[in-house]
């Protein structure tokens, strides 16, 4: 069962949208509050680092979001017109032992290796597509 797409601009202020969008679509799906946390820090991360890193001009550019829910499992799919970036291809990051040693960059990349159960990266037609899966259990309305 398809669940819809949302289309945002690549303006940080879009983020309120995504966020409002994500609680819409786990309240009709019936996700459980775990389920719901992940797609939320999954999506939010991808489409940040979307918004500050993706484009190499000022112009305003669409990012599309699709999410389909199949068997227990939400897939969701991130698709901007931004430079090539593989974030599967990007090496493990290595989380510090304090505060003091933490270094910028690499953190929203292992939340989403961390949060998700499959992700998939296809480049076609100059557009990234991030897929990813999360697995829940959908509670009973």
């Amino acid at each position: 069962m398809a669940m819809g797409e949302l289309n945002l601009k690549n303006r940080l202020e879009d983020l309120s949208l995504l966020g409002r969008w994500v609680d819409d679509r786990a309240e009709q799906l019936g996700i459980s509050q775990r389920g719901s946390f992940r797609l939320q820090l999954v999506l939010e991360e991808v489409v940040t680092n979307v918004i500050q890193n993706a484009y190499l001009d000022s112009d305003e550019h669409a990012i599309l979001i699709k999410l389909d829910y199949q068997e227990g499992a939400i897939h969701v799919a991130v698709i901007d017109d931004g430079i090539a970036f593989n974030p599967l291809e990007h090496p493990e990051v290595s989380l510090p032992g304090k505060l003091e040693e933490a270094q910028v960059g690499g953190l929203g990349i292992y939340l989403m290796r961390r949060y998700t159960d499959a992700c998939d990266y296809q480049r076609q037609d100059n557009v990234n597509i991030l897929t990813m899966t999360i697995c829940d259990r959908v509670t009973q309305n």
